[in-house]
């Protein structure tokens, strides 16, 4: 396990300000084109692997509750997430609401869990999605999640929602926020994860893992902590977290984790240099993985991106490893596709998209990569197929919802309602 600190990661409108926005999702491009980090961003996974050893179940509070709504019909909103399923149907999150769509992102229904925190101005939903059917959902309020809170489950499209347990988590700083790992429709994972200053920024978090579905929660120990960047696990056991520390530190090596026993343990790994610039990780001050894809249990790729502040030189890196992380591959990435705010996306090996203000793809498993489109806005990108997908695009405090039918190539803007 890492024992280095960390520091914090690098990273409705009016008529003129949409317009502006909306200038970027258009600017340059041309050539058209599994989810990496993200809690629903692996391949279809074969079936899950006993856990080693079973957790110990945990009663869960019993009886469906009735989602409710915040939004009226016809008013207009900013969606904040979003996981598509198809290329129709998805899920989305707008600050405490979470909504579900039929049209592609156009109209939206709210399927909000019946938390008590609704009455938070400022609480906020985290969520995992499995299908359109399926999801897990759990509330902060002023950016604190209390060891009380649990997880809300849904296998009827948010129509009804479960209460879970109360997690009991240690957790704790001055902002709190939960990330999830989505394998399949009864294996899931979240982290509760917090950052505070005191003496320079630290992370830390607490880990737990669901086998049926929500029903139950098993917690694992985590006396150390790092600023994690994605989370990804394949076959019910084997998992992979990158990393980033972006802290006063000498130039040093890039860093995973990888674990076997579904996240009980984990085992730090040194990402290798490249053979082509040997000397790469003493030249950066900074040198991090990024956006984890797992194609089997021992098949990992990862975006690696070399650094200094205010970013004036940088070098990234895909890489690949096909024995659990034991060896790797890499090869360089365009000089302008920015690991640390890029997303990669990974059907197979001839279908790979790596999404950001540069975007590329490649049908080489890595080795090329092919210029897509610059915009002006960060993206959390959602993708059901290498041409279909969504963003929210994000920029100086504003976000849009926008489309793409062409892998990236160009973008449409979508104005996202409730449904009346």
């Amino acid at each position: 396990m890492m024992t280095r600190y960390s520091r914090l990661p690098v990273r409705f409108f009016n008529f003129v300000i949409v317009c502006l926005l909306v200038c970027g999702l258009f600017a340059s491009g041309a050539t058209v084109p599994v989810m990496a980090a993200g809690p629903d961003s692996t391949p279809t996974p074969t079936p899950p692997t006993p856990l080693i050893p079973p957790p110990t179940p945990v009663p869960t509070p019993s009886g469906a509750q009735a989602s409710v709504a915040l939004y009226s019909p016809g008013q207009s909103i900013v969606i904040d997430s979003i996981k598509m399923i198809t290329a129709k149907e998805g899920w989305g999150i707008s600050r405490s609401s979470v909504l579900v769509t039929m049209d592609g992102g156009k109209t939206w229904v709210e399927v909000t869990p019946p938390s008590s925190l609704l009455t938070n101005k400022n609480a906020t939903a985290y969520g995992g999605f499995y299908d359109t059917k399926t999801a897990w959902v759990i509330f902060s309020a002023d950016d604190q999640i209390s060891p009380s809170e649990g997880i809300w489950y849904t296998t009827d499209g948010g129509v009804t929602w479960m209460p879970g347990p109360p997690l009991g988590h240690k957790a704790f700083g001055d902002r709190m926020w939960a990330e999830f790992s989505v394998l399949d429709a009864r294996n899931l994972w979240v982290m509760i994860r917090g950052v505070y200053v005191g003496a320079g920024t630290h992370y830390n978090h607490q880990l737990f893992r669901s086998i049926d579905g929500g029903f139950s929660w098993v917690t694992y120990d985590s006396p150390n902590s790092d600023d994690y960047t994605g989370m990804v696990f394949f076959g019910g056991n084997d998992g992979v977290r990158t990393l980033q520390t972006t802290g006063s530190y000498a130039p040093a090596p890039p860093v995973l984790e990888t674990t076997t026993d579904g996240g009980m343990t984990w085992v730090s790994r040194e990402l290798p240099a490249p053979q082509i610039k040997p000397d790469l990780f003493k030249r950066y001050p900074y040198c991090e993985t990024y956006s984890p894809v797992m194609l089997s249990s021992q098949s990992i790729r990862v975006l690696m991106g070399c650094f200094d502040y205010p970013h004036l030189i940088y070098a990234g890196y895909f890489y690949e490893s096909d024995d659990g992380g034991q060896t790797w591959k890499s090869f360089p990435l365009p000089s302008k596709a920015h690991a640390e705010t890029s997303q990669l996306i990974y059907f197979d090996d001839s279908h790979i998209l790596v999404m950001g203000r540069n975007s590329y793809r490649s049908n080489s498993a890595g080795q090329g990569w092919t210029f897509i489109k610059t915009v002006n806005w960060d993206g959390q990108f959602s993708f059901v197929d290498p041409k279909t997908g969504w963003a929210i695009a994000r920029e100086k405090g504003l976000s849009a919802l926008v489309s793409t039918i062409n892998g990236g190539a160009t973008w449409s803007l979508l104005k996202p309602v409730i449904a009346k």
